[in-house]
């Protein structure tokens, strides 16, 4: 029976040998790792990285961002994904655009993506999005979003050509785990960070 244990394990990580690009369209790029693990045995895993990087050539982190409303309300987006053929709920998010800070790019996709300003109040660490798949990192960003504020009177959205924005939902945190249950019986399919996020805030109000 294996333990759980709360320090950090130690071990040998697998030698990545090479590195191969398979293929590379405007966005993504597949390729093939070679490694040898610490058993000596190699192996190949594959994965996707984004094309776009940064000046330092590091990958293009994300921002999600958890806009809250007068302490209140979250904000979601209802849009549709290519890739899964579905709409999802999600909260604003995006790649962070040139050399703009994970803050101004937080605040660019709220206001993009849902036309409501705020105030950063809190930036999380860099975090994995789909590591069995890719590279790819985000940071969330507490936006604190008050309806008081003169930009948030008539809010509307600004996506790019290539975004699928439906609807803008103003979710109250109390009801948050309903709502989702709701988006689930309509057909939309729910990200898994606004679903993570709905049950930790079910389980803090449950352990206070």
């Amino acid at each position: 029976m294996t333990h759980a244990r709360n320090d950090i394990a130690v071990g040998v990580d697998p030698v990545i040998n090479s590195v191969d690009d398979v293929t590379e369209g405007q966005w993504l790029r597949f390729k093939k790792i070679h490694y040898t693990n610490s058993s000596g045995i190699q192996g190949t895993y594959e994965a996707v990285t984004r094309t776009t990087t940064k000046i330092s050539n590091k990958q293009n982190e994300s921002a999600e961002c958890i806009a809250i409303i007068d302490d209140r309300s979250v904000i979601l987006v209802e849009q549709y994904r290519p890739a899964l053929n579905r709409r999802t709920i999600e909260f604003p998010a995006g790649l962070t655009d040139g050399d703009e800070s994970i803050e101004e790019c937080a605040l660019r996709e709220l206001y993009e993506e849902t036309g409501y300003s705020g105030i950063v109040v809190d930036v999380g660490p860099t975090t994995c999005l789909d590591s069995g798949v890719s590279d790819c990192t985000t940071r969330v960003v507490e936006i604190a979003v008050s309806s008081d504020d003169r930009r948030n009177q008539n809010p509307s959205p600004h996506p790019d050509k290539d975004e699928f924005i439906f609807q803008i939902y103003l979710v109250s945190l109390l009801e948050l785990s309903e709502k989702i249950r709701e988006f689930n019986n309509h057909g939309l399919m729910v990200d898994a960070r606004v679903f993570s996020f709905a049950k930790g805030f079910s389980y803090g109000k449950s352990t206070k």
